[in-house]
């Protein structure tokens, strides 16, 4: 009888005993842990007690940040809590993040063996594997691929990008002025774009069942991999919700299937003279370090393959996110809105497309992107680092793997670094002369620093670029009369907006 089973069958039939005495039993040896380790370490940092087993899970709600802020006023930029078993320091503040991602990266850049991590990519996809050297090299040709295809000259993932945006507002001026939720449809526009980024440009994309499939359970892999899931924070819940570990394993088996069903056509097609797509110029990729260079960091073709994964689950729903703020904001802001248009109309004008190569021209419109990714802070926690050796914070011993959390949330939204935080206002980021202040932009960290910065952060500012210039360029983009924006977001793998309307009418 299958372990899931059992468990079933011994707590509806009495077993409830069993299972309090192993809470308790679990319980005692956490606290008994807890206290050598406390005074083992009397410099960890300060934070609160939370419960033995759970940790301080249960008092951070559906509304984490929020706790994570009261957290930092009454213990500092870094304190210490529990996710269950796993001992977790929160970093706040820009000073903080940056002392440890600079001045001790290389302790702080490991990743917890969480077990949503381990189900996804088994430590070795580059987003989530150990850092080491294997993961050096990974980085470099993941990154190098992305290079190429965000080159200004690059026309393959601008038509993408152009024929995407064009069918979003083919979508938003159906509706003739009416009020709806761009939510639907702009998830279905961004992950056109990369999954036609990284598989190559298709007519017929938004009826291939594998990408189907790709957009339809995005929510269920973000609920199963983000910060404080049960299953992560206590791994025994697998045997007490089998139903819901065994439903994501599942889905996990069927999109690695297909994955590998879609390299394989690419591979009998690949051409070295004919680069298509992103899966092609990994393959290329293979071929340039020698086969002695991999094997002495344990790298193989088929993981510098499958960096593909990397790349669909990185650049869709964070960019899809972002978008949503920037409309939400745009619709909320008609001022900022009209600056920005004026511009465009300047710079462009209504006859030709926008390119990257405007990007210099339009300080204004590029300020507003980043305000947009300031305020609509799409991975407020980053992803989960850990630490791979025993180190020191501000005078604080963090003992080796440890969790932690970098709150980029608390920097984008630092009163001391930006003045009215809450306020939406692109000219926080130009000089006097209306051009961008490059210090200022970089105090923004939504893609993280160090070098666990997001790799595909490039492709990210050019989709956003490009596809808010040519929704500006043709529309106008309202907020419906009684309608009442709540800027303060859904925290799952990323901060979402909440649901929200606009009305879109078309310039000409």
């Amino acid at each position: 009888m299958a372990i899931p089973e059992v468990m079933d069958k011994t707590l509806s039939s009495g077993g409830t005993e069993v299972l309090s005495i192993l809470v308790v039993f679990t319980t005692v040896l956490m606290v008994i842990k807890l206290a050598m380790t406390y005074k083992q370490n009397k410099k960890l940092p300060p934070g609160p007690w939370g419960f033995p087993l759970l940790g301080h899970l249960p008092f951070l709600g559906k509304d984490p940040l929020s706790k994570f802020d009261k957290y930092r006023k009454e213990y500092g930029d870094i304190y210490r809590i529990r996710f269950g078993k796993w001992p977790t320091v929160i970093i706040n503040g820009k000073a903080a993040i940056k002392k440890a991602l600079y001045h001790r990266g290389d302790a702080f850049n490991d990743r917890p063996e969480f077990t949503s991590v381990r189900l996804v990519s088994d430590m070795k996809g580059l987003a989530f594997c150990h850092f080491d050297s294997r993961y050096v090299l990974h980085r470099k040709i993941g990154a190098s691929v992305l290079k190429v295809f965000t080159g200004n000259g690059n026309e393959i993932i601008r038509d993408i990008i152009e024929h995407e945006v064009d069918m979003l507002i083919d979508y938003f001026l159906s509706h003739k002025g009416q009020e709806f939720d761009p939510n639907d449809a702009t998830y279905l526009a961004m992950g056109s774009i990369i999954y036609q980024v990284v598989y190559g440009k298709g007519k017929n994309v938004r009826e291939d069942k594998d990408f189907l499939f790709f957009i339809k359970n995005t929510e269920t892999f973000k609920d199963f991999v983000k910060a404080g899931n049960p299953f992560d924070v206590m791994p025994w819940m697998r045997y007490i919700l089998p139903k819901k570990y065994n439903a994501f394993v599942e889905l996990l088996e069927t999109s690695d299937a297909a994955e590998d069903k879609k390299l394989d056509e690419i591979k009998r097609t690949y051409d070295e003279k004919d680069i298509r797509h992103a899966t092609d110029a990994l393959i290329a990729a293979t071929k340039q370090y020698s086969e002695e260079e991999k094997a002495r960091v344990n790298l193989t073709d088929d993981q510098i393959v499958k960096t593909t994964g990397d790349y669909l689950g990185a650049g869709f729903d964070t960019t899809a996110t972002a978008l949503k703020w920037a409309f939400l904001f745009l619709a909320n802001n008609p001022n900022v809105q009209e600056k920005v248009q004026r511009e465009i109309d300047d710079v462009i004008g209504c006859n030709r497309r926008p390119t990257m190569h405007d990007r210099s021209k339009l300080c204004y419109t590029e300020a507003m992107i980043i305000e947009t990714l300031r305020m609509g802070c799409i991975a407020p926690l980053s992803l989960p680092h850990s630490t791979c050796e025993d180190t020191e914070l501000l005078g604080y011993d963090i003992p080796k793997d440890t969790v932690v959390f970098f709150n980029i949330f608390s920097s984008n939204y630092d009163d001391e670094l930006w003045r009215n935080p809450y306020e939406f206002r692109p000219e926080r980021y130009l000089n006097k002369d209306g051009m961008l202040d490059r210090e200022k932009t970089e105090n923004v960290l939504t893609f993280g620093i160090g070098r666990r910065r997001c790799v595909g952060e490039q492709l990210a500012r050019m989709e956003l670029f490009l596809c808010l210039c040519i929704v500006l360029q043709r529309c106008h983009i309202r907020k419906p009369e009684g309608e009442e924006y709540k800027l303060q977001g859904d925290v799952t793998l990323t901060y979402a907006p909440k649901p929200f309307k606009i009305q879109v009418v078309s310039r000409d």
